[in-house]
């Protein structure tokens, strides 16, 4: 059976699945859900981990997570009681409002034995600089909601079926970490991570982690990105669209006592066979199909009031063609299959002014690809297995001193045809400290240590000061380190014309960030200015320099500096029901070794998001445009702008909610192409219908 036959089947037995899982959520007369969000903070507006969030008539609840952050759906309307609880806090009651976000203060002593009856307070806290929230624009679409990260660019090998990854301000892809519920999805192997295994139902809000760098390790030289797919809500979802794309997704979410869990299972089937043009060519890019089969669970509890328990294990199978590219040749027989195992267990205990939390993740792969028609046929397997513990440690001694800990072991195994079998164990430990020595100042110094036993040692640090102006403006300053650990592909790979170098270097970079930011009801606007250098960076490049057709090898050749000025805010434009977003980034780059700017960084990308919420109807149009760039040989791929539409209209049926949703993708029709000889699918419309049980 042929991996097309055998996905199909899958899709087959999903849909099966699907309807079997619709009759049971029918039995279930559950009560239209309203989802609020918020941040819980001190009186001096630092985040608290871990509290509990109430809601008083309906028995709903949420742990707030590390950052203070929460998000609570169910039957919430204006005039119902919230109840916010943490271990070493003084209980409060909140007053819920027509507003969706909110922020709740919590003081660090009990001051009366009876809650605090409290309005729900909108925040001033900078939701939108720390966090992006899933919007209906970003229903069924891989990069919508990135797109929305200022400094965001993108790498796509063309349609669904193409790889596709992130860098930020310029960098390399390898250089900003992705993680899933706090699992590392880096691949050992090359360094990057596919986004497109990704199943797009997970997409639910994507973090900036509020950590530097430094305390994320390897990979982290230009920023961390936190997925975490917060889908607390009982559903169904069928959608349909453009060049053969279907899928279908369900979601069941339910609630004993002191525990929650969410159970996720879907599908997706893209044809992915579009016309393109491109030069002079005009034709259609087939062997483009894309098949994704994925189930996620989520489990969380409380068992006592000072120590809680979470697992989340997400798993997707993916099977593909892969085109090829119009420079170097198509590949019309050519397939992959790869699928990816995500798993973490996290247990945590609330101390009176912190927490100790203890995580477990694994990441797991499996990736098969074959080329039967190329001039050397190729059958290459490779399994991946990283497991991680951390140990983490935070403590707020007063309302001066703020410290937090890690300790860090991971273990990575790699078994393939061209790396060979391999394993590392590295170890790394991290501290950070926080001073307050006046009101107006925060002094935050970090440091980390890593260490690969024989191969490498390395230490980063970051230092930053925040000065606040008033209670609306501030001022931050920063300044540090970061490095990267050569992959198994670097140090390993056994091909006749590509040569590992076991004797690599990590990279190394050194960076220095000025801001400055005013958050106000309405919104808010960042200025920032980042000057960061690297070096060791590791490139692949032919032996003889004369002949690009023989032997390459990989070397820690190349330096580059970038310069990035940046500006991104968001203003609700009341009494009007309508929300802009907006970011814009200008970029200066420069590859050392070429005197040119680095390969695939655009000078300018910006971003402008219209959103309209009235009538139960939600709409949006979101505008991204990126500049010029040019690939590692010097050719020119054009700029674009990329314009997404959407719609979702909600009503009821059987005190249910029913959602139909309209979106556009490449609104303008515009031939584009992020990566040289890989064109993008033009115009996409697609239509889904959702179903909510609460």
């Amino acid at each position: 059976m042929t991996p097309r036959q055998e996905n199909y089947r899958g899709f087959s037995m999903l849909k099966k699945t699907l309807c079997t899982l619709l009759c049971i959520l029918l039995q279930y007369s559950l009560l239209t859900g309203n989802v609020i969000t918020g941040i819980v903070t001190s009186s001096d507006n630092n985040p608290i981990p871990y509290s509990i969030v109430f809601h008083k008539s309906s028995g709903d609840w949420d742990l707030s997570d590390e950052n203070g952050f929460f998000h609570l759906s169910g039957n919430l309307s204006p005039g119902d009681t919230l109840t916010i609880s943490r271990f070493g806090y003084e209980t409060r009651e909140a007053i819920i409002t027509r507003d969706s976000r909110y922020q709740f203060l919590l003081n660090s002593e009990p001051i009366t034995i009876e809650p605090i009856i409290i309005m729900g307070q909108k925040s001033k806290f900078n939701f939108n600089e720390k966090t992006i929230i899933n919007k209906p624009i970003d229903s069924h679409s891989r990069t919508s909601i990135f797109q929305r990260i200022p400094g965001l660019t993108f790498n796509s090998s063309g349609g669904l079926a193409g790889n596709t990854s992130f860098s930020l301000d310029g960098g390399n892809s390898s250089h900003t970490k992705l993680t899933l519920k706090g699992v590392d999805l880096t691949s050992s192997q090359n360094g990057g991570t596919d986004v497109s295994q990704l199943p797009i139902q997970v997409l639910d809000q994507v973090t900036i982690a509020k950590s530097p760098g430094v305390f994320w390790g390897s990979g982290a030289m230009d920023g961390v990105l936190n997925i975490n797919p917060w889908i607390d809500q009982t559903f169904i979802e069928i959608t349909s669209g453009s060049y053969g794309y279907s899928s279908a997704t369900a979601n069941f979410h339910g609630k004993i006592k002191n525990w929650t869990y969410t159970f996720q299972t879907g599908g997706t089937v893209d044809e992915g066979n579009y016309p393109y043009s491109w030069e002079d060519i005009s034709a259609i890019r087939e062997n483009n199909r894309f098949q994704q089969l994925f189930s996620s669970i989520f489990l969380k509890g409380m068992l006592s009031k000072r120590s809680f328990i979470s697992a989340y294990q997400m798993n997707s199978w993916n099977d593909r063609g892969v085109a090829g590219d119009l420079v170097w040749g198509l590949t019309p027989k050519a397939y992959k299959s790869d699928d990816l195992f995500v798993s973490s267990l996290n247990y945590g205990h609330l101390l009176k002014n912190g927490f100790i939390k203890f995580h477990y993740n694994r990441r797991g792969s499996h990736e098969k690809f074959v080329d039967p028609n190329s001039i050397w046929a190729t059958n290459s397997k490779h399994s991946l297995v990283s497991n991680t513990f951390k140990s983490r440690w935070e403590n707020r001694f007063n309302e001066l001193i703020f410290m937090q800990s890690l300790l860090e072991v991971k273990q990575e195994n790699i078994s393939g045809t061209d790396a060979g079998k391999h394993s590392r164990t590295s170890a790394g430990f991290a501290m950070r400290f926080q001073v307050a020595p006046v009101k107006w100042l925060k002094i935050i110094p970090s440091g980390r240590f890593d260490y690969i036993h024989k191969f490498y040692k390395e230490d980063t640090y970051d230092f930053n000061t925040i000065i606040f102006l008033n209670d609306e403006l501030e001022l931050s300053y920063s300044a540090g380190t970061g490095f990267r650990y050569p992959t198994f592909n670097d140090l390993y790979w056994d091909d006749p014309w590509m040569r590992c170098n076991p004797e690599l270097n990590s990279e190394r970079t050194q960076y220095q960030t000025a801001k400055i930011q005013s958050v106000f009801d309405q919104g808010y606007i960042l200025f920032r200015v980042k000057v960061q250098s690297s070096h060791d960076l590791i490139s692949w490049a032919p032996v003889d320099p004369e002949n690009l057709w023989g032997e390459w090898k990989v070397y820690n050749i190349n330096k580059s500096n970038r310069i990035s000025f940046n500006v991104n805010g968001k203003h609700k434009l009341f009494p009007l029901p309508l929300t802009v977003q907006y970011h814009g980034t200008k970029l200066i780059t420069e590859d050392e070794s070429t005197g040119e700017p680095l390969a695939y960084t655009p000078d300018f990308t910006g971003m402008l998001g219209l959103f309209v919420d009235i009538f139960n109807i939600n709409s949006g149009l979101q505008f991204f445009y990126t500049g010029e760039r040019k690939d590692p040989y010097g050719n020119s791929l054009e700029d674009f702008l990329s314009v997404n539409g959407s719609a979702d209209w909600e009503f009821d049926i059987f005190n249910h909610i029913v959602s139909v949703k309209l979106l556009v993708e490449n609104l303008l029709d515009e031939n584009t192409m992020t990566n040289y000889g890989y064109p993008e699918p033009g115009r996409i419309l697609k239509i889904g219908l959702r179903y909510d049980f609460r």
